[in-house]
């Protein structure tokens, strides 16, 4: 049977005490980066709900474009239920709702990875050592992780050559030693103990009243994206969306220049003084009051 075991780690600490206080104070590190970063998408997602008549004509793929989903199911239902909120009220509750929805039901259709910035680590006691392995989404841990000067890389897999700068001995080592520290278990979770360094609780509620929104350049940029990629053929692969983007750059580049003398500028007034019906795809209004009034 073949062993895969990425990204994992032994902490050069001596006792459970130590390792606690460590984890503490990286729970408040990893804390005030969530923070800078989930205000940022935030940011991004304001000002994308502001950017929506620009996006597409058809409210899926709007909150497709949005929120980078196949689609973001109860779309209907949540529009019309705030469709009196200003853009600022609105997208906050939509990101409120989405981080939820990450984590009540994390599938493809449901999940979106930009606002998932929940982090974990277990822990296998091994004798007088840790072992160890983080787990989330969200790259912005990755390099906090990799910059810990008290973990040292214990990886170790049998499917494919090890790496060059370990030795047989040092590789057999690992071997044998997470072959003992999982004895009859089959995952880290059965193995170990684990550590929730930050749960969707810890930001889901973090203030969002930000003025840190993308340039109008940045928004224009990515609204021209989407409106050639809503255009890609069908029988496109998708390693193939790489070159096809490249060869419609000079579209892209056209259409950033009209976009850009579109777009308003975006600040928490011009939110709060914006209704979501407003800018939500005409066609998506008219069809609610349908449904309204035969009901």
């Amino acid at each position: 049977m073949s062993t895969k075991i990425y990204d994992a780690y032994i902490f050069n600490i001596e006792n459970l005490q130590e390792l606690r206080n460590k984890l503490f104070k990286l729970k408040k590190e990893l804390l005030e980066e969530v923070q800078k970063n989930y205000t940022k998408e935030c940011g991004k997602i304001m000002a994308s709900f502001a950017d929506a008549p620009h996006f597409s004509d058809n409210i899926y793929h709007t909150l497709y474009d949005i929120w980078s989903l196949g689609l973001w199911n109860y779309t209907d239902a949540f529009v019309s239920k705030n469709k009196d909120k200003n853009i600022w009220t609105f997208a906050q509750m939509a990101i409120q709702e989405q981080v939820y929805r990450n984590v009540a039901y994390s599938t493809f259709d449901n999940f979106t990875p930009s606002l998932d910035f929940t982090i974990s680590v277990t822990i296998i006691p091994y004798k007088d050592k840790f072992l160890g392995k983080f787990f989330y989404n969200n790259p912005i841990f990755s390099e906090i992780i990799k910059n810990l000067d008290y973990i040292s890389d214990f990886s170790y897999w049998n499917n494919v050559d090890q790496p060059d700068d370990i030795s047989d001995e040092e590789w057999d080592n690992r071997k044998n030693v997470w072959d003992d520290a999982f004895g009859d278990c089959f995952t880290f979770m059965d193995a170990g103990f684990t550590y929730n360094l930050v749960i969707h609780t810890d930001y889901s509620y973090m203030s969002v009243y930000t003025e840190v929104f993308p340039s109008i350049s940045e928004r224009a940029l990515h609204i021209a994206k989407q409106k050639v990629l809503n255009n890609v053929p069908k029988s496109l692969k998708w390693h193939e969306y790489g070159q096809y983007m490249s060869e419609h750059q000079d579209e892209i580049n056209a259409l950033v220049a009209e976009i850009k003398k579109e777009l308003p500028d975006i600040t928490q007034e011009y939110l709060q003084n914006t209704k979501i019906t407003d800018v939500i795809p005409k066609e998506v209004s008219e069809n609610e009051e349908k449904e309204d009034n035969c009901g």
